[in-house]
This record gives C-alpha cells, sequence and structure tokens, in this order.
C-alpha cells in the first residue's frame, strides 16, 4: 500500500483574487487584489487570507493552489 501520511500535511501555497466589496463607488467595487498564503488547507487559507487587516474591505472572489 501507498503510504502518503507525510505528504497530506504539506503546506500548500495559496493564491486568492478578492474583490473590493460592493459600495456606492462604481470605480471602487471594482477593484481587485491578488494574495497569497501558505496553508495546510483551503478553509485554512481563507481564514487567513480574510484575517489580514489589509484584506478588511475585500472578499475571496477566486481561491486556487498557486504555483
Amino acid at each position: 500500500m501507498l503510504n502518503l501520511q507525510g505528504m497530506l500535511s504539506a503546506p500548500i501555497k495559496w493564491r486568492a483574487v478578492l474583490k473590493k466589496k460592493a459600495c456606492l463607488n462604481a470605480n471602487q467595487s471594482a477593484r481587485t487584489k491578488t494574495d497569497y498564503v501558505t496553508a495546510g488547507n483551503i478553509g485554512e487559507a481563507k481564514r487567513l487570507i480574510l484575517s489580514k487587516p489589509d484584506n478588511q474591505a475585500f472578499i475571496i472572489e477566486s481561491i486556487r493552489e498557486g504555483r
């Protein structure tokens, strides 16, 4: 049997595209931002990205493994 135990807990670099939360100014609402974090799974990556002070005005539009 193949042993994958060591690979499952390895941290992965995640790339998230963030979109500005809706507001009255259309130019500000169209802003996007890319952020990178290292986490064990996608749930932890989302939590880390949204907990950063710089990202409080953004929502996650997409998240995938960064390379």
